[in-house]
């Protein structure tokens, strides 16, 4: 195997592997380690992205599971946002 489809195939590999992490990360109930769950979701979507060019299917599941590791970010703090928000409005 050539230099250049080995370096994809780490490529493709190393973003599947960010990316479950990213998922685990997301998950772990400390407000800024979320923060490093979001940095592994957007490594592995820009490595998903190189090795799915190159037709890695690990690079597609990588692109995959960073793109959910940003959704999920996104609806925490969206879920976290509304509950402050209501304690603080006072509902009660």
């Amino acid at each position: 195997m050539d230099e250049v489809g080995k370096t994809h195939k780490q490529a493709g590999m190393i973003a599947l592997i960010l990316g479950i992490l990213g998922i685990i990360v997301l998950f772990i109930p400390f407000p800024w380690i979320g923060f490093v769950g979001i940095i592994f979701g957007i490594i592995a979507i820009i490595l998903g992205l190189m090795a799915w060019k190159q037709k890695d299917r690990y690079g597609l599941v990588g692109l995959i599971l960073g793109i959910i590791v940003i959704v999920l970010f996104i609806l925490m703090v969206a879920t976290m946002y509304w509950s402050v928000s209501g304690m603080i409005g006072g509902t009660g």
